[in-house]
């Protein structure tokens, strides 16, 4: 496989070398019988190294940050499902159930997050604003936060769809 990395809503060449983020596009080359595919796998990664490592090994390294179809764009600033998800749980007020919820194609000022709370708790403003605070500093993103009661989300057996756009 030939590896690129590009900018996941422009589609323009990103530079292969430490440091940089985009979408991992993947196109095959040696394949017997089928026509030459270039695959956008919707995976946004950040190349950590491209330095032959101390073992020996010449592959460039990296870390997958989340998905490009998921992925919220609020003021220029990259918000993944899975970096909300991580200060969500860390209440435990919350049961961890999110929803980012899309009205328009952006651009976004703020990120629209709706939470929904454990049994025998209650939506307050204290804690709409220790979710705003805590999402502010860990993400950078100014949240515009709706507390919803226990159970009020679907639940799936599957993967749970995090953003939802254009309702």
């Amino acid at each position: 496989l030939y590896p690129e990395l590009i900018d996941p809503d422009l589609g323009t060449p990103l530079p292969w070398k430490a440091g940089i983020e985009g979408e991992l596009v993947l196109t095959h080359l040696a394949r017997k019988c089928q026509p030459l595919a270039r695959f956008r796998t919707a995976d946004v990664i950040a190349i950590t190294n491209t330095e032959p490592c101390p073992c020996g090994r010449t592959v460039p390294r990296f870390r997958v940050m989340g998905r490009s179809d998921e992925m919220v764009v609020v003021r220029g600033i990259n918000v993944f499902p899975t970096a909300v998800a991580a200060v969500v749980n860390e209440f435990s007020e919350c049961s961890g159930e999110y929803r980012i919820v899309l009205e328009d194609s952006g651009p976004y000022q703020r990120l629209p997050l709706d939470v929904e709370l454990t049994a025998g708790n209650e939506a307050t403003p204290a804690l709409a604003a220790r979710l705003v605070e805590s999402v502010r500093s860990r993400l950078d993103v100014t949240a515009e936060i709706s507390l919803l009661p226990p159970h009020s989300m679907p639940r799936t057996a599957g993967k749970t769809q995090r953003v939802i756009r254009g309702r």
